[in-house]
């Protein structure tokens, strides 16, 4: 599990999420970001990943529509349909973020 550090370092989602790619020796293309905020969907986006906004935490469907999500799902029985889409669709292409 990754996360911001005590101190604030990483606090943002977009160097965290490269820190764990680069961690973890992972291509973006081999990950999907699920998140319910903003913040979330464009940490994945600037990094090259795939993203599935989810509706049962904080984000609305507007900000991850905003956000650009490329899947968003309202019940946590859809989100494995939703992660196969994305994967299938190859929705990790590297996208500017909004």
């Amino acid at each position: 599990m990754y996360g911001s550090e005590l101190d604030g370092t990483r606090a943002d989602k977009r160097p965290l999420i490269s820190y764990i790619l680069e961690r973890e020796s992972m291509a973006p293309a081999s990950a999907i970001m699920v998140g319910d905020r903003a913040q979330d969907i464009r940490g994945a986006r600037s990094n090259g990943l795939g993203s599935v906004g989810v509706l049962w935490g904080y984000g609305s469907r507007e900000e991850l529509e905003q956000a650009g999500a490329d899947q968003i799902v309202g019940l946590p029985e859809e989100l494995a349909g939703a992660l196969s889409s994305v994967h299938r669709s190859g929705s990790a292409a590297q996208l500017p973020v909004r």
